[in-house]
């Protein structure tokens, strides 16, 4: 996660598998696993996004 862009990626290769853009307003701090998913928290939003990279929800 570098801000708004989310990589899904091989650590061993470094191969970029999928990469999405998510309409954050500011900055996005921090990505915690949960469950099957991950939750990004940033100064405004927090997502839940599934490891597809496809956004669950949304709390302003």
């Amino acid at each position: 996660m570098l801000n708004n862009i989310l990589w899904l990626f091989y650590p061993i290769t470094m191969e970029i598998v999928q990469q999405t853009v998510i309409n954050s307003t500011g900055v996005m701090f921090a990505a915690y696993t949960y469950q099957e998913d991950f939750i990004l928290y940033g100064e405004v939003e927090i997502y839940r996004v599934s490891r597809d990279l496809s956004i669950k929800w949304i709390f302003l």
